[in-house]
């Protein structure tokens, strides 16, 4: 086939060509939403389930290294700290001692932290380890899966540490806070000096 002026596309044709197709796709789009429509509708109702400040946090039910299932429900009414480590993380490491000291400022009946383990089963000796040696009794869903943790899956952590602070009703209040600043957080949702 020979290209001539009149078999190819000017590129004013294809700009319009262009605008006319967005038109057809967008204008039926818009004419959905009616005019002055917008999310104050919305105020009042529950929280939506998802991982951003403000929604309601994916419930799961996961097993326990300690023995048993952790179900993020049996929680409702304690503030959780939802935290995302493994024992090959120094980071992680690193913070085991103020999470311990974080665990013991404040009363069980309010306040829980849920260590969720992404260690694989080949890293388990050193899981046990780090556990042991920082006394961590608090609840650690483990699946021996590392990366491909279900309830990491769920809550989209893609690095770690990283944790999640929900209030009583299980709604995400703030995230990936550590050291001093965690606790400044905890201090005012548990109204503690």
């Amino acid at each position: 086939m020979r290209f001539t002026s009149k078999n190819i596309i000017s590129p004013v044709r294809f700009r319009g060509f262009i605008l006319i197709a967005l038109l057809g796709v967008m204008v039926p789009a818009f004419a959905a939403f009616p005019a002055g429509a917008d999310d104050t509708a919305d105020k009042g109702k529950a929280p939506e389930v998802g991982t951003a400040v403000g929604d309601l946090a994916p419930d799961f039910i996961a097993d326990n290294f300690h023995g048993g299932t952790v179900t993020l429900a049996d929680f409702r009414g304690k503030i959780v700290l939802l935290d995302f480590w493994a024992s090959w993380c120094g980071p992680c490491v690193r913070e085991m001692p103020t999470l311990v000291t974080i665990k013991d400022r404040y009363p069980a009946e309010k306040f829980v932290i849920i260590g969720v383990s992404l260690d694989m089963e080949k890293t388990l000796p050193r899981m046990k380890r780090t556990i042991g040696e920082n006394k961590l009794d608090y609840p650690i869903p483990y699946d021996g899966k590392g990366w491909r943790n279900a309830v990491a899956a769920l809550y989209g952590v893609r690095s770690i540490p990283a944790t999640f602070i929900l209030d009583a009703d299980g709604v995400i209040v703030d995230k990936n806070k550590r050291g001093k600043d965690l606790i400044r957080l905890l201090d005012g949702l548990l109204q503690t000096k």
